[in-house]
């Protein structure tokens, strides 16, 4: 929401005045538009490779994260993704089940 108002109303409260200062507003919008994309890759980033991290906790290949890819796939993903995890399984064991206990 914050990032729509910055966005849209300097271009809307520049419109009307000399192109100086409509300029300066589109360039800072591009700024934005650029760091917004940035956020978001990183964002999606993190969010591809803990989904692959969990699938593998829960035994299964991290090629299964294509479903994501298909309408309603998500949903099976989400379920996937909520499977106990394997400690046999052949990416090793979950990170709590290698730690020491009382560290």
């Amino acid at each position: 929401f914050l990032y729509f108002i910055l966005t849209f109303g300097g271009e809307i409260a520049f419109s009307h005045s000399h192109e100086t200062p409509m300029l300066i507003a589109v360039s800072a919008m591009r700024l934005l538009d650029y760091a917004f994309f940035a956020l978001i890759g990183l964002y999606l980033l993190a969010t591809i490779s803990l989904t692959i991290r969990r699938l593998h906790d829960a035994g299964l290949t991290g090629w299964w994260i294509v479903l994501g890819l298909i309408p309603f796939g998500n949903l099976l993903l989400l379920f996937l993704c909520t499977l106990d995890s394997d400690p046999n399984n052949k990416w090793g064991a979950p990170l709590h089940l290698t730690t020491e206990k009382g560290v």
